[in-house]
């Protein structure tokens, strides 16, 4: 692989510029070779629907967000504009803005609670919002027009120039989508989008990875909600007249075909659904009673034969792109002298229900050390790491890292701080390939900010070059260097543990907990894992292990503490701890090469 190249593969192509001027230049022609006025009308309506699409995608596709509920954010631009220029007599460039901010405040207030939310209950809390804007609009009659629709809704205007043609609002509208696929294609390129991705296929690995999910989330739903209102405003002035059901639940359903259809996670996947859904029904009016089936049919045939959508046609042209950055090995890290320790568990237990899975358990680890955590399974060994690195909170005790106290800090500070871990049951992201799986835990020193990174600033794209250099050295030490444009989830398990590692180091952490790093490795793969591990001890790097294979455990640590039940019977050092009568008695047995492969 040449340095600094970055994947390029389904939805992790780095989106070329040129790509995006091309498709913007047909759109300027298309008009002109169209056969008549009512094709460019149908062309306009098109820009709307990509725009929505668009805006759809980058919550569900990438941030794995599921709504129902968006034709309501269209809406809610639509009337806004509307009944600002038809109520008020303001002018559309000041309307559109102004619904486009309210929207926006108001996708912000429900995210808040509504993104807390998994799976299909957090899709019926956005079908449940969408529902609640459409009776707004009828019920609030005396301003919306109730039923019988909003009318007089002025046409936009620039001084004297007023947009009376389809073809002026065809250019209009399509102005509006060229920005909104600019600023997309900004957010997917960047740190930001790689976080998005990552929260939408591990939320956990993610927040472990220093991510922000719930600041993320919020922030990609904000931004779908606006291109939803601009768009709304958009065509509110285009037609001048405006009616609830538009915006109802079956145009929100129409919108996730769309993006389904062209292919979700996919940048170009919301362009091409929303061209395909806008022409073919027009196409297939001329079949009269068979306009259904036949619309029906079609999309069966996509969803059948083409799994990826539309977009996944394109993949297999796909390239590589040279950002032209060099590997940077990880730098030793640096810690401050003195006896203090780096991490402190102080009397931690963990209750679920009547269930304790700790009990009053204490150790330190100090700056560079190695300790392995070691126990019969369900001993509370996981649960363990997940106190520490802020999935649960401890019910009593506390954990402090650098003399810090963590506990009730969110998991995601906790990995800005410096602790970061891999897991007992791999957690990469699978939308992402290597490279940039171990990307997303470089943005732990400077993350990026979302404005930023849709505005694609020079400042991000020159840190984003950093984090390639970094990504590639992590790879580098771990071997996997000539793998990092594959995609993460096509590794064998052993590679992939291994891409856990180099992903946890690009966050140059003082402080690395392993879970299980051996467990379903070969005796080879082991032998590797000893190695890397005392690697990590010579960049300075304090681990914390837990693990089965006692010839790992006791030919790399420093200290070994022992765990039953929740509680900590043992600490010492390997010697120490295989000498421990109840070590013994409860675990280790009298022949410590029966664990070692276990």
């Amino acid at each position: 692989m040449a340095a600094g190249q970055v994947p390029a593969r389904g939805s992790l192509v780095a989106v070329a510029g040129w790509g995006v001027t091309a498709f913007l230049a047909a759109v300027a022609v298309a008009p002109w070779l169209a056969p008549n006025a009512y094709i460019v009308q149908v062309l306009a309506f098109a820009g709307l629907n990509v725009m929505l699409a668009m805006g759809l995608n980058l919550l569900m596709g990438y941030a794995g967000q599921v709504s129902l509920g968006h034709a309501g954010f269209y809406g809610l631009g639509a009337y806004g504009s509307g009944v600002l220029g038809a109520r008020l007599g303001l002018s559309p460039w000041l309307g559109m803005p102004l619904a486009a901010c309210a929207t926006g405040a108001l996708a912000y207030v429900i995210g808040i609670p509504t993104l807390k939310l998994k799976s299909y209950y957090l899709a019926m809390a956005t079908l449940g919002i969408g529902v609640v804007l459409h009776l707004a609009f009828v019920q609030l009659y005396r301003w919306t027009g109730g039923s019988s629709g909003l009318a007089g809704i002025p046409p936009w205007d620039v001084g004297p120039l007023r947009f009376t043609s389809d073809l002026a609002h065809y250019y209009l509208i399509w102005t509006f989508v060229g920005v909104a696929l600019w600023l997309a294609r900004n957010l997917v390129n960047s740190a930001v989008g790689r976080a998005l991705r990552a929260v939408g296929d591990s939320e956990v690995a993610a927040r472990a990875m220093g991510v922000d999910a719930s600041r993320a989330k919020r922030s990609v739903f904000v931004l779908s909600a606006v291109y939803a209102s601009v768009a709304g405003s958009l065509y509110a002035h285009y037609i001048t007249v405006i009616s609830p059901e538009i915006f109802s639940f079956l145009a929100s359903v129409v919108l996730v075909l769309m993006v389904a259809i062209g292919g979700i996670g996919r940048y170009w996947g919301p362009v091409l659904g929303a061209l395909l859904l806008t022409a073919l029904p027009e196409y297939l009016r001329k079949y009269g009673d068979y306009e259904v089936p036949l619309y029906g049919l079609a999309l069966i045939i996509v969803m059948l034969f083409l799994p990826r959508g539309l977009a996944g046609l394109l993949e297999r042209r796909a390239r590589a792109t040279p950002l032209g950055a060099e590997p940077i090995a990880p730098p030793r890290v640096a810690m401050p002298g003195g006896p203090a320790p780096l991490l402190e568990v102080r009397r931690v237990s963990k209750d679920f229900g009547g269930v304790r899975a700790l009990s009053d358990c204490s150790f330190d680890v100090q700056p560079g050390e190695i300790k392995a955590v070691i126990g019969p399974n369900g001993a509370g060994k996981t649960t363990l790491f997940n106190v520490i690195t802020g999935v649960y909170a401890p019910t009593a005790g506390e954990v402090a890292f650098h003399g810090r106290r963590l506990t009730g800090t969110p998991s995601h500070e906790i990995a800005r701080l410096g602790v970061f871990r891999t897991f007992q049951n791999v957690q990469l992201f699978g939308s992402l390939s290597v490279l940039e799986n171990v990307m997303v835990a470089g943005a732990r020193r400077r993350p990026d900010s979302f404005a930023g990174a849709i505005l694609g600033l020079p400042a991000q794209r020159t840190a984003d070059r950093e984090r390639l250099g970094r990504a590639l050295g992590c790879l580098a030490l771990v071997g996997l260097d000539a793998h990092a444009l594959a995609p993460a989830a096509s590794l064998p398990f052993g590679q992939q543990k291994l891409v856990e590692v180099a992903r946890a180091l690009a966050g140059e952490p003082p402080l690395l907990l392993l879970d299980e790093p051996a467990a379903g490795l070969n005796a080879t793969e082991k032998v590797e894992m000893m190695r890397l591990i005392e690697r990590l001890r010579d960049l300075g790097i304090a681990v914390l292990i837990i693990e089965h294979d006692m010839r790992l455990v006791m030919g790399v640590s420093d200290r070994v503490v022992v765990l039953n039940y929740g509680e900590k019977i043992a600490e010492g050092t390997p010697v120490e701890v295989q000498a421990d009568a109840a070590v013994v008695t409860v675990y280790l047995g009298e022949d410590i090469d029966s664990h070692a492969g276990s």
